[in-house]
């Protein structure tokens, strides 16, 4: 009862700092889906030349049509590789200035308590707003932590709302063949969505 009282006294004053930072977004506009549309996959592209993996339209609806994660209280037996979370959503947001011309885009993924950023990209116009849309869907869901690790949503939380931060390194492994074909690696932008972690 004590651990109750204290979670919940600590979860209220979250709340409450997450509401106070949160400032009106001036001059853009947010347009949230549960999958990506064609537009939003082509800024994605343009925005990542350089980056490790460009997934196509197709590759894209068949993640968001064929999840490894279903939205049920109950396993199946029947499915050896599935899991289970009461609550599993994709979130999304295009960010739009108001000439309505696309200035970001912005994938989130609500897994239970937790939230994932598969793949994020913002112009100069939209990078302020990343951590308060980010900030309200953490609020509205419940989440209890957050995980990402592109540099630039790091640099937007570092003064933000959170209670703790813990820094974690996330390794890539490859072949001798492929990284012989790979530029150099420093050049190379990776998304947390690269590769099978998109599924989760």
């Amino acid at each position: 009862p004590l651990l109750k009282l204290a979670d919940g006294v600590i979860n209220t004053v979250q709340d409450l700092r997450i509401l106070i930072k949160k400032d009106h977004i001036k001059d853009l506009i947010f347009e949230e889906s549960d999958k990506p549309d064609l537009e939003a996959i082509d800024f994605l592209e343009k925005s990542q030349a350089g980056g490790f993996s460009i997934r196509s339209h197709e590759d894209f609806d068949w993640i968001t049509s064929y999840p490894w994660v279903l939205q049920t209280h109950e396993m199946d037996d029947r499915y050896f590789f599935s899991s289970v979370s009461p609550r599993f959503r994709n979130i999304c947001v295009k960010i739009r200035n108001a000439q309505n011309d696309m200035r970001g885009f912005i994938w989130l993924v609500q897994n239970g308590e937790k939230m994932s950023i598969p793949y994020v990209t913002l112009g100069k116009e939209a990078e302020p707003a990343a951590s308060r849309i980010i900030n309200y869907y953490m609020q509205t869901g419940r989440i209890s932590y957050m995980t990402t690790y592109q540099s630039t949503l790091i640099e937007f939380f570092k003064p933000g709302p959170m209670l703790g931060t813990r820094n974690m390194i996330q390794n890539y492994f490859c072949t001798r063949d492929l990284i012989k074909q790979l530029p150099d690696l420093k050049s190379v932008q990776f998304q947390d969505g690269d590769g099978d972690v998109v599924f989760v």
